[in-house]
């Protein structure tokens, strides 16, 4: 019988957006001694009854994680979350949104990632502030100077496929859903908790949000007109958001003379490979502030709701085409400058949703945090000899989502232990499709181990 462990479960759903920071706290928790479960969400959730009891990692705590919550809370795992939908947010009802009432009660740490999430859940959910750990969020870890490093190749890979481009990143995730139609995504909003059209606060909202994107997508297109001609030296990539249409980009623009409409891989070694990213709301504008790299927004049109988003709020803010253009071509001979200037004008913004890294990473804050919850060691990862993970059918969008196999992760594991500082003896295998396992391998000292 193996050495017995802890066990903690990280449950991915967009492996683009979320792997290289979960496996960051994996390195984390691996080096303490957890075994780790890693893989997609749903796979993990519907499979946890028969997992050994640990501690779940959420990314959310709206009322579609809230259901899976309970369940799982029912059989004898521990909860903690990290609410990535707060890392786009600096309005802090909106923050609110994304937290059910209702599974504070089985939450054991909600780990914040600044003082303005801190600020919004203290003051909403007072009986839920001494639960709340101030750790920061790994995944702005990475962009910082001490990570980014690991973005490196692919950066150098990009510049040599693209030459100089200009990076457009979309986020009109209401009136271009990928949903279908609005209606749809007012549908979704209702059935996660994140705002109801029949509720007259929510329906403003909703209202100012649909003028804001309406206006602001068609001028998006002009924009994106009018960039060839105007910077003839460089391509235009252009990448829609997830949440978005990507097919309508694709039949606007592409084949267009050196416009590109692309979705692959993470958006940050694309930021980096770029001469400037344009963006309008979008959390890739801070994740660019973050790695200290050229960016502004292209809002012509404003009410309200451009507040309610974090990307706005900590880059340059640009109302008209000659105005942005003066910014990128400046930015382009002195883009040192162009992040002093950001610096300058939205520094302060971004230090208040954002902690920064002091003594410790994010994740090994959050480490320290998963120590001290009660959670047993076992043997196994199967609380009966005879149990198996029993998959089920994932959607064509799941799967597009979520893509990773046995020697990719090892590989990125490897990184982020080596990224991390730490000395860390361990064993990758896969559990079944979509579900792996890396746990200490106490045999073989000082090496990344792989088990296909």
């Amino acid at each position: 019988m193996g050495q017995a462990h802890r066990t903690l479960y990280l449950a991915i759903e967009d492996s683009d957006r979320e792997l290289d920071a979960r496996l960051m706290i994996a390195a984390e928790a691996v080096a303490a001694g957890y075994r780790t479960i890693i893989g997609h969400q749903w796979q993990l959730f519907d499979n946890l009854d028969i997992l050994s009891p640990g501690i779940v990692l959420f990314k959310g705590m709206d009322k579609v994680q809230s259901h899976a919550m309970k369940l799982i809370h029912s059989v004898g795992h521990r909860l903690v979350v990290i609410d990535e939908e707060a890392a786009g947010l600096a309005d802090a009802q909106h923050m609110l949104k994304g937290l059910d009432s209702n599974v504070i009660p089985l939450v054991d740490r909600l780990f914040v990632q600044g003082a303005g999430q801190f600020d919004a859940v203290s003051d909403g959910f007072p009986a839920f502030a001494d639960r709340l750990a101030k750790t920061g969020n790994p995944r702005t870890d990475m962009l910082r100077p001490l990570y980014r490093g690991r973005f490196q190749p692919e950066v150098n890979r990009l510049k040599e496929q693209y030459g100089r481009f200009l990076l457009v990143n979309m986020s009109f995730g209401f009136v271009n859903t990928s949903l279908g139609t609005p209606a749809d995504y007012l549908a979704m909003c209702r059935r996660i908790g994140r705002g109801d059209w029949n509720d007259p606060q929510d329906q403003v909202y909703f209202r100012q949000r649909f003028d804001f994107e309406n206006h602001n997508i068609h001028a998006f297109r002009e924009m994106i007109d009018a960039l060839p001609a105007r910077f003839p030296h460089h391509r235009i990539v252009l990448r829609p958001h997830p949440s978005e249409n990507g097919d309508v980009w694709t039949d606007a623009f592409g084949g267009r003379e050196r416009i590109e409409v692309l979705r692959e891989g993470s958006t940050i070694p694309w930021i980096l490979a770029s001469e400037f990213l344009i963006h309008q709301t979008c959390t890739t504008g801070a994740e660019a502030h973050l790695l200290e790299h050229p960016v502004g927004a292209y809002s012509p049109f404003t009410n309200a709701c451009e507040t309610v988003h974090i990307g706005n709020m900590v880059t340059p803010v640009h109302r008209s085409l000659t105005d942005l253009f003066d910014a990128i071509d400046s930015a382009i001979e002195n883009p040192d400058g162009a992040v002093r200037h950001m610096k300058d004008m939205c520094g302060a913004a971004l230090d208040h949703q954002f902690y920064a890294p002091a003594k410790s990473s994010a994740a090994t804050r959050i480490a320290e945090e998963l120590a001290a919850l009660e959670v047993p060691a076992h043997h196994s990862v199967w609380r009966s000899p005879e149990d198996r993970i029993v998959l089920r059918e994932l959607s064509d969008h799941e799967r597009r989502k979520f893509t990773l196999d046995v020697d990719t992760l090892t590989v990125r594991f490897g990184h982020a232990v080596d990224q991390g500082g730490l000395t860390v003896s361990s064993k990758v295998e896969g559990l079944a499709d979509d579900v792996f396992e890396i746990r200490p391998a106490m045999d073989a000292p000082h090496q990344h181990q792989r088990s296909a």
